[in-house]
């Protein structure tokens, strides 16, 4: 993993990119990335000689919340310095009742604080025609399917593509899951089944070559709990799986689904006593685990 820069010019792109990203983002957010009083000084000061060059604009809930939101000028010089591509209008729309009525929630912060990381982590990827949405922009983060002649939509809180070569239409995909403990053990179940899908019937038409998927879970303890307890995940899994959207997806095509090579799972819980890097993912190795609970199923290898 690359190493996180902490330069002025660097913290300057990163709130850029974040709040380009996000459309209007809540100040406070990008405030309660670092603890050190130092560092957070740091960021007052660079959001203000932002909004001073005017790269920023800000605006005041009724509540007294401030969101930042990019300019024209913002908006120039990210899509033309930045990214180094084409502007992508599908990236950015904002619009500016979005501000005032955003939902300031658990959950948007947690999309936030991965893709803060992110760019922070990986920063050289931000001019490789990268694509990042996260699910207030509904259009977007989300994947389209079929199957048994019925659509299935996938949607991830957070997607980000990142293109193989300049010359490949096909992108490899990360897609972040954030549980802020609402999940149950059906929902998570049921998000794996149409991934399952999703991997058999739609990466080619969906132009995607590997796919990444990031369960992000509140604390350590649900995570044990949702995904390796006893009662966990995994007896979910039927020689039949049904969701809301699908019936009848047969356990062949969950094994066969998490067994390609070019898809990976990887948790993690959300540390949020140190969010400078609240991450510590590791493999999960979905059908190691069905498998052992269901040997019979071998013959779908």
């Amino acid at each position: 993993m690359s190493k996180t820069i902490d330069t002025v010019s660097h913290i300057k792109n990163k709130i850029l990119l974040a709040t380009y990203i996000f459309r209007s983002l809540p100040m406070d957010y990008i405030q309660k990335t670092v603890a050190n009083p130092k560092e957070r000084q740091k960021i007052r000061n660079t959001i203000v000689f932002l909004k001073r060059d005017q790269y920023l604009l800000q605006k005041k809930t009724l509540q007294g919340q401030v969101f930042l939101y990019i300019s024209k000028k913002g908006y120039q010089y990210i899509t033309e310095k930045l990214l180094n591509n084409e502007d992508d209008k599908t990236l950015y729309k904002y619009k500016e009742d979005r501000s005032l009525r955003k939902n300031i929630s658990e959950h948007s912060f947690m999309n936030f604080m991965y893709i803060w990381h992110y760019i922070s982590t990986y920063p050289e990827q931000m001019t490789k025609a990268i694509k990042i949405y996260e699910d207030t922009n509904m259009n977007q983060c989300k994947v389209r399917t079929y199957f048994d002649n019925k659509t299935v939509i996938v949607s991830p809180d957070v997607i980000i593509y990142s293109p193989i070569s300049a010359s490949s239409i096909f992108q490899n995909a990360l897609f972040i899951e954030n549980d802020t403990g609402r999940e149950t053990y059906k929902t998570i179940y049921q998000k794996l089944v149409e991934y399952a899908v999703l991997i058999e019937k739609g990466l080619a038409s969906n132009k995607i070559e590997k796919l990444t998927i990031h369960f992000i879970i509140r604390t350590q303890k649900r995570v044990d709990q949702l995904f390796y307890g006893p009662n966990g995940i995994v007896k979910f899994f039927n020689a039949y799986n049904n969701t809301i959207q699908i019936k009848d997806v047969r356990a062949r095509t969950i094994i066969q689904a998490f067994n390609n090579p070019k898809v990976k799972i990887f948790i993690s819980a959300f540390d949020h006593n140190t969010l400078s890097n609240p991450y510590m993912f590791k493999e999960y190795k979905l059908v190691e685990l069905l498998l052992k609970e269901k040997p019979t199923w071998n013959i779908y290898l």
